[in-house]
């Protein structure tokens, strides 16, 4: 009998070689972490929305009904950005806990459904959406147009199977569309290995073999996640490293990835020819 071998998801190389797997889902997101992940919140649009702002703190809140009354909703948003809801069952006054349990029947997935589509309507009228979850990757990201006139690309974002990475960004050559950088979420423990589901945003860049021992060696960097530890670091991007230095790394990955006669030709200019 013949053997099936099973398909692999995979994406091209950077440099334009051999595929490399899509990178590993993180730990499932709850509905508001996938909805604002990459959306921040605007106070005047959410005070207009119908939040009000606690006296003691900095927290905005919003309290609604959906399914015509039967289910009370509490949002609140931090001013960093942080997003969580509580949907109680007015009739009993309890949590409504199958709204957290997929497969919990046909009732609750109304629910669920109902619920979305009120944090869906909270962050286009309350949020303005960015590019990245992270500050510095947004800030990096506009480095990146200002000095080289790239934008990311986002190879995983029309394919629902490949949901959890829509917001994987790839920065590419104008001229070869070979990559340079890829600011990806990820899961704490891909780079600490440490258990922790905590999101995290990183950057791969390619940098030369003889350099690796030094950039190891440096706070927040780290060998390449899912990439060839020989050619590729991961940097986190959570202000640990000084966008300058990113920068630094950022240029010397785009060098690195340039085709032959590009890199002659900076060589020689490097060299004042």
């Amino acid at each position: 009998m013949a053997r099936t071998r099973k398909k692999q998801i995979t994406k091209e190389h950077p440099e334009g070689g051999k595929p490399i797997p899509a990178p590993e889902a993180p730990s499932d997101l709850t509905l508001e972490a996938e909805i604002f992940q990459r959306r921040r919140p605007v106070p005047e649009k959410l005070l207009k929305y119908g939040f009000q702002k606690g006296d003691s703190d900095s927290v905005y809140r919003c309290r609604t009904a959906i399914m015509d009354g039967a289910f009370n909703c509490e949002i609140t948003v931090t001013e960093q950005g942080e997003v969580s809801g509580r949907v109680t069952d007015a009739a009993a006054s309890e949590d409504y806990l199958p709204l957290r349990i997929p497969g919990s029947g046909a009732y609750a997935a109304s629910v669920r459904e109902a619920y979305r589509e009120l944090l869906l309507d909270i962050a286009g009228q309350g949020f303005q959406e960015v590019l990245f979850p992270g500050d510095q990757a947004n800030r990096i990201t506009a480095e990146i147009l200002k000095r080289y006139d790239v934008r990311p690309d986002f190879p995983w974002q029309e394919n629902p199977s490949q949901n959890r990475y829509r917001s994987y960004g790839v920065f590419r050559h104008q001229d070869s569309g070979k990559w340079f950088a890829l600011i990806m979420n990820v899961r704490e423990d891909v780079i600490f290995k440490n258990g922790s589901v905590k999101p995290l945003d990183i950057v791969n860049l390619k940098a030369a073999p003889d350099d690796m021992p030094d950039l190891l060696r440096r706070p927040g960097i780290f060998p390449g996640y899912h990439m060839n530890h020989r050619h590729w670091i991961s940097v986190i991007l959570s202000g640990e490293l000084p966008d300058p230095d990113i920068m630094s790394l950022i240029e010397e990955s785009r060098r690195l990835t340039s085709g032959p006669a590009k890199r002659q030709r900076r060589s020689l200019q490097d060299a004042g020819l």
